[in-house]
């Protein structure tokens, strides 16, 4: 009787054994399996927007100037006093943002130039005598022709998280947003706003009402 007892609990531990090796858990799932999910979980949400266009819509109800995204905050004006928040339309405390420096080698490059910008993403705004404006890259080479009008009333024309604003209906005062070949990066027209600042761009539309841009082109005035 010993000995069948002995036999029977050698089988038991044998079986458990096996089952700890083939990575089961407690409900029968494979913990690979879990680990894959987790995996795919993160990254599905990584690739989530940071912002939310419909919550930003409601916090600018009434507002009367705004500024781009530094750290994660915008200054908006409303009622007179300028106000903050953050991406997800939460008001919020200001913070500040740290100043950048050029290196003397693009400062020399850009003294070849009368009229010039400062370089952004690889890139710096030049014009010439007629007022239209063009790109020139780190070695001094014009990738942009000057063939653009300034976007609103000689804000510097700088390239930000890919695009830059440049006037593209002039006889209406209307601005779009250009990529670094020179093309149209998504349709659409503004009437005030400048360059992009992580991931989004305060702009104000034809009838005069303020509002967030993302680089696909939807912004807070489709979100309402």
């Amino acid at each position: 009787m010993k000995y069948k007892l002995t036999i029977l609990l050698v089988i038991i531990s044998a079986s458990m054994l096996i089952s700890c090796k083939g990575g089961k858990t407690e409900a029968g799932t494979d913990s690979t399996a879990v680990e894959a999910a987790g995996t795919d979980e993160t990254v599905a949400a990584a690739a989530e927007p940071v912002y939310d266009l419909k919550a930003l819509a409601e916090a600018l109800e009434g507002c009367t100037n705004l500024e781009n995204f530094k750290n994660g905050v915008a200054a908006l004006k409303k009622d007179g006093a300028w106000l903050y928040v953050d991406k997800m339309g939460r008001f919020v405390d200001p913070v500040e943002e740290p100043e950048e420096t050029e290196s003397a080698e693009l400062k020399a490059l850009l003294r070849q130039h009368e009229y010039h910008g400062d370089f952004s993403e690889g890139l710096c705004w030049i014009s010439e005598e007629d007022g239209m404006i063009g790109f020139i890259d780190e070695r001094g080479e014009v990738v942009i022709p000057c063939q653009y009008e300034w976007a609103i009333d000689h804000v510097p024309a700088d390239f930000h998280e890919g695009v830059c604003p440049v006037m593209t209906i002039p006889e209406r005062e209307l601005f779009s947003f250009i990529d670094k070949t020179g093309q149209l990066a998504f349709p659409g027209f503004f009437s005030t706003g400048s360059g992009f600042s992580e991931g989004l761009c305060a702009v104000c539309d034809r009838e005069g009402h303020w509002g967030f841009l993302d680089k696909t082109g939807r912004s807070t005035f489709d979100a309402k």
